[in-house]
Parts: C-alpha cells; structure tokens; sequence
C-alpha cells in the first residue's frame, strides 16, 4: 500500500522546507521536495513531520517500561 503525505515544514537534513514523502509497505521510500503522483495524498498543511523519527519521548504502556530496554520488547511496541 502506498501513501503520501504533505507538508509545509517536512524536517529534512539540511532545512526544513515543503515536501511530500512516499511510504510503501510501512517504509518511507522517497522524500521530495516536488509533487509526487499519487491517488491520495495527505495534506497536515502545517503540521511538522520528521521523517523516520516515530515517537522520541516514551515511558512505556501495556507493562512495558523505558526503564529496562530488552529488544524483544521494544520490537513489541510497533
């Protein structure tokens, strides 16, 4: 499945800047900084998008907590 997403401040290594990124199969494929074709696109406007950072500030849920990291666990919380 393929989807793309809009922003006007996608955080990029060198600025932050209006960009469009393409996820396939839950994996970002493409950032650019140009119009990608697409059926549906998802236009946040506004909103900030750090591509590949998911979630930077987490103390656990379910049982699970930041305290003890053991891999099995985290790999649990996608």
């Amino acid at each position: 499945m393929r989807k793309i997403y809009h922003s006007n401040h996608v955080v990029l290594p060198e600025s932050v800047e209006e960009a469009y990124i393409c996820i396939e199969n839950g994996k970002i494929v493409d950032v650019s900084k140009t119009k990608i074709c697409s059926d549906q696109v998802y236009d946040v406007q506004d909103d900030i998008i750090f591509p590949g950072i998911i979630d930077i500030h987490n103390h656990g849920y379910y049982g699970w907590s930041a305290k003890t990291i053991i891999p099995e666990e985290v790999e649990g919380l996608s």
